[in-house]
């Protein structure tokens, strides 16, 4: 088994259209932003290691966000920032140094981003069933 190259990325970027099409390319799924300055500014810094990705995010403008699924395990601890999120569970709200899964990776959702920094762990779901049914005596079963 070949182990998948490490890579790092880190971006700074500025104006409403540009961080949405940013956004939209690097978690590969639909999404709108709505509210805030056009001068808003998003700084993106990520470690991909293939099956997981570690992040760390900083914007400067309070913010919405439509979200199409993501199809990954998203796991954000909150630094400065605070999110509101709102998905088929119902609605959260979560204060500076929260821990919690975005949503269902198979659903959409809605996101209110008050500026700040957070960070994440992008899981690939089919990974984690790999590694959660690896014991001899396990069988396979969806993540929930």
């Amino acid at each position: 088994m070949n182990p998948v190259p490490v890579r790092t990325t880190e971006h700074e970027l500025s104006g409403a259209e540009a961080i949405e099409q940013f956004l939209i390319e690097a978690y590969g799924t639909s999404m709108r932003i709505h509210g805030g300055s056009d001068r808003r500014l998003l700084r993106h810094r990520r470690i991909d290691a293939g099956a997981f990705a570690v992040e760390t995010i900083y914007q400067s403008g309070e913010v919405s966000f439509a979200v199409e699924p993501l199809h990954s395990i998203v796991v954000v601890r909150t630094s400065t920032a605070r999110l509101e999120l709102s998905a088929a569970g119902g609605d959260r709200r979560h204060g500076t140094g929260a821990l919690f899964v975005v949503a269902d990776p198979d659903r959409p959702y809605t996101s209110r981003w008050i500026p700040g920094e957070i960070h994440g762990c992008a899981i690939d779901p089919a990974a984690l069933a790999r590694v959660a049914a690896s014991a001899p005596d396990r069988r396979s079963q969806p993540i929930r």
